[in-house]
């Protein structure tokens, strides 16, 4: 602590400001009386000066009478020597019956002594005068003048002493004051404020040390009794900070692990999505396919049905033929036996209807081939056109559970969508979380850090401890808040608890089966 320092608090102390107050107050009523007694003094002076100037002329006026009658101006000139003994009087001035002519008169020289004047006496004195009479007659007049040089000077020395005894009073009253304040006040004030310090400095085993039955002693055993209690608590707290430190760390990085998880799990269903996405479009381009294939397909029925049209036309014309070629055979047969009946005439004839006869003949094996064939084909497109419409049939199914593939996989595709964005909010969400949690996890251990600058008797145990049952924690009474926010039991199963990510967010193999 430097000077400066103490020098201000020697200001700002309760003794010297009760000291100055004290004073101040002595003072004020000592300046009170003194003053009263100045005041009282100066009436009291000008009192007596105004009784000594009245009871100078009175006696003055008597005894002047007969020297004044007798004209012995001697006799007055003594009288009036004898009542210059007294200091007080300046001067006395005796004057004729007119009032107007000095008969004697005395003043002070510079060295105060008397002599004799025939002027007037002027300046700041009381004066007293009276008339100086005989059976009626007035003979005189005398006038007294009185100063007060001489009580004033001993109304100063009696100020001095009065200032004299104030002071001596006010150091005799300082000191005393001063050690019955440093006594009873100052001291157990210094005793509470350096207890004071020590709790505020955080030992709250600190002992107020309490010798006296009065406020102060009540104070410290107050205080006492306060950090007594405030030790349990902060006792308590501290490591219930420690724990709740532990355990924000733990949840601190179980959110992280989770936030890992969600964010994982949060690519695969994006990925689902897209695939989804794509899978939709290509269905979406297979249905148009099989669309158009089951319009090739129809086209392709009506195509083949008028090939199978076209071919019984043509087996049609092909018998025609044929029969055209048996005819004509019958004709060169019969050509053929006209011309032998004939003889030579017809051989020609029977030559030309042999030709004519084998021409047919080729002709019906030819029509015969022809019509085979085109009975095969026929019956090869009649098994084509079975087998188009059996595949446009399928065609048309196959479309109808495309469209109906296509649909699912539309929706399923929106449904990820939805999934991918609800879990990238609930991503979000435990990020949030974890920014909380981690700000929570410094706060507690900042909050243990600090508690732990306290010293009492519980944050001596070391890290992790709880108090056995043997040591239960000191409650404080019920008309107090209780501060026990946890059971020893809890605490000790948070302390023994791991936690792991499927425990904060439980998962099934099955809730992945749709992906």
């Amino acid at each position: 602590m430097t000077e400066k320092t103490r020098s201000i608090l020697w200001r700002n102390s309760i003794q010297t400001r009760l000291g100055v107050a004290l004073l101040i107050l002595i003072n004020l009523v000592l300046v009170g009386f003194a003053l009263f007694e100045y005041y009282e003094s100066k009436i009291r002076m000008k009192t007596e000066l105004k009784y000594l100037s009245e009871i100078t002329t009175a006696r003055l006026a008597q005894s002047l009478v007969f020297p004044i009658w007798y004209d012995s101006e001697e006799q007055v000139r003594e009288m009036v020597r004898a009542e210059m003994l007294v200091n007080d009087i300046r001067g006395i001035i005796v004057r004729e019956d007119s009032g107007k002519t000095i008969l004697y008169g005395a003043d002070r020289d510079e060295q105060w002594q008397p002599r004799d004047t025939d002027a007037d006496i002027s300046g700041d004195f009381f004066m007293s005068q009276t008339d100086i009479a005989k059976n009626g007659d007035t003979l005189g007049r005398v006038a007294v003048y009185v100063t007060s040089e001489f009580m004033k000077a001993e109304q100063r020395k009696e100020t001095l002493a009065i200032a004299t005894a104030t002071v001596l009073i006010d150091i005799v009253l300082v000191i005393a004051l001063m050690v019955i304040i440093r006594k009873s006040l100052t001291r157990p004030i210094k005793r509470v404020v350096e207890g004071l310090e020590q709790i505020e400095a955080g030992d709250l085993t600190t002992s107020i040390a309490s010798r006296t039955e009065d406020e102060m002693g009540a104070i410290a055993r107050a205080v006492n009794s306060m950090c007594a209690k405030v030790g349990t608590v902060v006792g308590d707290s501290i490591i219930i900070s420690e724990e709740l430190a532990r355990t924000a760390s733990e949840q601190a990085a179980s959110v992280e692990e989770t936030s890992a998880s969600l964010e994982e799990m949060s690519s695969m269903v994006r990925q689902n999505a897209d695939n989804s996405s794509l899978a939709d479009a290509l269905m979406k381009e297979a249905v148009q396919i099989i669309v158009a294939a089951n319009t090739s397909m129809s086209a392709l029925t009506k195509a083949v049905g008028k090939i199978t049209r076209a071919s019984e036309e043509t087996s049609k014309i092909i018998k025609t033929i044929d029969e055209i070629a048996f005819q004509t055979n019958l004709l060169a047969l019969n050509a053929a036996v006209e011309a032998a009946r004939a003889g030579e005439a017809g051989a020609g004839f029977a030559v030309v209807a042999e030709e004519v006869r084998n021409l047919a003949m080729r002709s019906a094996e030819a029509a015969r081939n022809t019509s085979a064939l085109i009975e095969g084909t026929v019956n090869t497109v009649s098994e084509g056109t079975g087998l188009i419409e059996k595949t446009n049939t399928v065609f048309s199914k196959v479309s109808e559970l495309s469209e109906k593939v296509g649909n699912l996989i539309g929706e399923i595709s929106a449904a990820s969508g939805e999934q991918a964005q609800g879990i990238e909010e609930l991503n979000r969400t435990v990020s949030e979380m974890g920014k909380v949690t981690q700000q929570n996890a410094a706060s507690s251990e900042q909050l243990r850090t600090m508690m732990r600058i306290f010293k009492t008797d519980a944050a001596r145990q070391p890290y992790g401890e709880f108090r056995e049952e043997s040591q239960p924690v000191r409650q404080i009474p019920s008309a107090e808040p209780e501060f026990d926010l946890f059971d020893d039991a809890d605490i000790g199963k948070i302390g023994d608890r791991e936690v792991k990510p499927e425990q904060v967010i439980p998962f099934d193999e099955d809730d992945f089966r749709d992906f």
